[in-house]
């Protein structure tokens, strides 16, 4: 059950290679090829980096010191860092760590703001999310999604945190694939079989997680449902 639990988590770790086959479609549009090979460089590239800071680390500290620095420390790397002999540089890992975080959280606000820009244009939400300002910025998004992510980060732990980022991530994968499961034969770029493997992976894994974060997500999709339907019905009535 841990390794499922770790599975689970990690799964975030490698999510940003859904960025990368996007941008080689854009590059070449309906190419599979170019597709499958941005994925695996993605996949391969991470888990390179990630075995090297592992090595790095353990090359410093026994694998003990290690656990036992991870549970005392919310940062152990920069614990390990001040290990080295390199002057400083314990805070040139903190502050790449500060810009690698941030770009990641600028990227996720900006997507998540465009989201709400097309749930806006399907009026899904109220139309003022479909407005964009001057500089072509989907400007109430982008403020709805960081406060929201603001009062995350400042209401919760580490810990919660990720495992809510890691929930998330794997019931979109879910719905993703279950979407993709529909799909006619010309428009899929796998078997279908193989579609269904990952939507029962992806359900299974997002079933490891703590109870509650089961029942705040459904308290969510609730509140969604129940927000989408009044919405439709407005709609009806104004037409």
């Amino acid at each position: 059950m841990a390794l499922l639990q770790a599975s689970s988590l990690m799964i975030v770790a490698y999510a940003g290679y859904g960025q990368i086959a996007g941008l080689s479609q854009e590059r070449q549009p309906h190419s599979i090829a170019s597709l499958i090979t941005a994925l695996i460089t993605a996949i391969i590239t991470a888990c390179l980096l990630y075995e090297g800071v592992t090595i790095a680390a353990l090359s410093t500290v026994e694998a003990i010191v290690w656990g036992e620095t991870v549970e005392g420390f919310v940062a152990p790397l920069e614990r390990i860092a001040q290990n080295f002999n390199v002057p400083g540089s314990s805070m040139i890992l903190a502050v790449g760590a500060i810009v690698a975080m941030s770009g990641i959280l600028l990227h996720l606000i900006t997507d998540l703001a465009w989201v709400m820009w097309t749930m806006g244009q399907q009026r899904d939400l109220s139309s003022r999310f479909a407005r964009i300002n001057a500089a072509g910025v989907p400007a109430l998004g982008v403020l709805v999604v960081g406060g929201a992510i603001a009062c995350v980060i400042l209401n919760g732990s580490i810990a919660t945190i990720w495992s809510f980022s890691a929930f998330n991530f794997l019931l979109y994968s879910a719905v993703t694939h279950l979407a993709a499961f529909h799909l006619t034969a010309p428009e899929r770029l796998c078997p279908r079989w193989l579609t269904g493997i990952s939507l029962v992976v992806c359900i299974s894994l997002a079933f490891c997680f703590d109870w509650k974060l089961w029942l705040v997500w459904s308290g969510l999709v609730v509140i969604g449902v129940i927000w989408r339907g009044i919405n439709q019905w407005s709609n009806q009535q104004s037409e």
